[in-house]
């Protein structure tokens, strides 16, 4: 199975070795179960709510050939003029906030134009996020909602070349009646995000206290020792260990502090604990602060 955008398979299963593992088979049904997606068992997919590129065993992932999927009636509603993005758990975090429909609707199906109330503000330059629906150029072959720094008037001239941060598979006229999941691009790959959501309300941006209290030293470790670190592609000896705070503010810190774990024996780098605000995340590195 591939991602539609990118072509980056997101599940796969080895007929073939499952087959040769067999005493029985023949050369005969292995030619023809390659036909047969539904006789392969073990398939391998994506991990949702991660940045991991791999591929794992899924025991639950099944492809059942002429039966139907589960019945789910689509839900539609009038777009609203405002909505809040929220909950992003797969780096994309900056594009959270307030949207607004601009007043544009696409030449087809009619649909709104939203962008970010706030333009976004990255190292001396104003960013506008933009949220309209693909399918207003490609009816029949992309019916997704898009998340990208073009506008729709833009994304009609150019004929769809657009950079896509972020899309949502569903022939729907309001994007909050998208059901699916919102898949995010990073490191050549979209990233399904399930806890992701757009609801019709301005954002709580909540309340941040008077005063901050930094500890001197934080120490990074494992929530369960037996179990160590679930990490797919991550060193565990990058991150783990003690931290000592400098309280220097980084570019795009807000004024918040950082904190240091000195190259050692394990690591031979300096690691940092850091809050990068335009993303709006604590991080770790070890290749510089932001």
């Amino acid at each position: 199975l591939f991602d539609p955008i990118t072509l980056w398979p997101i599940a796969t299963c080895d007929i073939e070795t499952q087959y040769r593992q067999s005493i029985h088979h023949t050369v005969e049904q292995l030619e023809t179960a390659k036909l047969i997606p539904n006789l392969c068992r073990n398939w391998s997919t994506i991990i949702s709510d991660s940045l991991a590129g791999e591929l794992t065993d899924d025991d639950s992932f099944a492809v059942d050939m002429g039966a139907p999927c589960f019945d789910e009636t689509c839900i539609i509603t009038t777009a609203p003029q405002t909505f809040c993005m929220d909950k992003n758990t797969v780096v994309h975090g900056f594009l959270e906030g307030d949207y607004e429909q601009t007043g544009v609707f696409g030449p087809n199906s009619s649909t709104p134009e939203y962008t970010r109330t706030n333009e976004l503000y990255y190292d001396g330059t104003y960013i506008p996020i933009y949220v309209w629906y693909l399918g207003e150029l490609f009816p029949d072959d992309n019916a997704w909602w898009v998340i990208t720094d073009t506008n729709l008037t833009q994304g009609i001239a150019s004929g769809g070349d657009i950079a896509v941060y972020a899309y949502c598979a569903a022939s729907v006229s309001n994007p909050l009646d998208c059901s699916g999941h919102w898949n995010f691009w990073f490191a050549e790959k979209f990233h399904a995000d399930t806890s992701f959501s757009l609801t019709e309300e301005k954002c709580d941006t909540g309340i941040a206290p008077e005063e901050y209290i930094w500890p001197d030293y934080v120490c990074i470790g494992y929530n369960d020792e037996e179990a160590g670190s679930d990490s797919l592609y991550l060193n565990e000896d990058i991150f783990l260990g003690g931290y000592e705070i400098n309280k220097t503010g980084t570019t795009f810190s807000e004024g918040f502090p950082h904190w240091v774990k000195p190259k050692n024996d394990d690591y031979s780098n300096d690691v940092y604990l850091y809050f990068d605000a335009f993303y709006g995340y604590w991080q770790i590195s070890s290749v510089g602060l932001h």
